[in-house]
């Protein structure tokens, strides 16, 4: 039981540290046409930290929701263990909220305690790194916390942040199925994407995140699209963490997005040490991910008071 938990251990914050690394590896190129990359930086595309934000190893709105829907969880499973029901869409949607502040809108639904407590507190988290125009507009006119957006956005602002729903769920397999991960990563991202396949596509990858710390094999944990379907391509096609997210970042499309999913699904599989140090040790934010990634891991045994 003890090795078990070890490796455990190191598979959620490879998860999460994934996710992060593939995500500050897509940023400097998140806009750019695959020819301008190939241009700007040689047949090989990208391949290593390149400016962006002011820095090497930055991370982008991608990473900042990621650890905002591991916080609106966390605080769901307190209030139910104290309460017994977790309303964790809605205390997701305040998480999410107190993101929005930090990218310094108010929103137009009052909030409950916006500025204490949590990652809010995280100055390096008050930045704006090309935050997603949906997410944005869907939060800030919500009408009350939890309410489902109304919108046809089917992009990936919501799936490259659902990491922590896959981890969350296992962690609490006793009480929450497959098809409970995969109900509570749509129902979270239909707070700020409407479209069928902007959520449905979350609950997919909750699901998969699930499965491959359950220990299922890569093959046997895909299905999806899009973004989701580029990420599980290159998850599935490459030798390793690097050769993966250098392959999921160097396209049209939003890089950013499926090199932290890709990161996200290849650091389940194989754990923290399959992350290159020279991608790690710069990292933004570094102890901040694998303490969310540690909470995520130890919570289910933690004993919560009301004190």
């Amino acid at each position: 039981m003890a090795t078990i938990q070890r490796f455990l251990a190191l598979l959620m914050p490879g998860c999460l540290l994934g996710g992060a690394v593939g995500d500050a590896l897509g940023a400097p190129i998140e806009f750019m046409s695959r020819s301008d990359i190939l241009h700007q930086l040689g047949s090989d595309g990208i391949t290593q930290y390149a400016p962006a934000y002011g820095g090497l190893g930055t991370i982008t709105d991608d990473t900042q929701m990621t650890l905002f829907t591991a916080e609106g969880l966390m605080r769901g499973w307190i209030q139910e263990y104290m309460k017994g029901h977790g309303e964790y869409s809605k205390n997701t949607a305040l998480a999410y909220l107190r993101w929005l502040v930090t990218q310094g809108i108010r929103p137009e639904c009052i909030m409950e305690t916006p500025d204490t407590g949590g990652l809010i507190q995280c100055i390096a988290l008050h930045h704006r790194r090309a935050p997603g125009n949906t997410c944005l507009s869907a939060l800030q006119t919500m009408s009350f916390p939890g309410e489902y957006a109304i919108d046809n956005s089917k992009g990936c602002g919501g799936v490259m942040r659902f990491a922590p729903v896959g981890l969350f769920t296992w962690g609490r397999r006793q009480h929450m199925s497959l098809q409970s991960a995969f109900q509570l990563g749509a129902d979270l991202a239909a707070l700020t994407h409407g479209y069928p396949t902007g959520f449905l596509t979350e609950g997919v990858l909750a699901v998969m995140i699930h499965q491959l710390v359950e220990g299922t094999t890569m093959v046997n944990a895909v299905n999806a699209e899009e973004t989701l379907a580029i990420s599980v391509y290159c998850a599935l096609v490459a030798r390793d963490f690097r050769e993966s997210v250098i392959l999921a970042v160097n396209h049209d499309g939003d890089s950013d997005s499926t090199g932290a999913i890709a990161g996200n699904l290849l650091g389940t599989l194989h754990g923290v040490a399959s992350i290159p140090n020279a991608w790690l040790e710069p990292l933004e934010l570094r102890d901040v991910i694998t303490a969310m990634a540690d909470d995520l891991h130890s919570s289910p045994n933690w004993h919560v008071s009301d004190g």
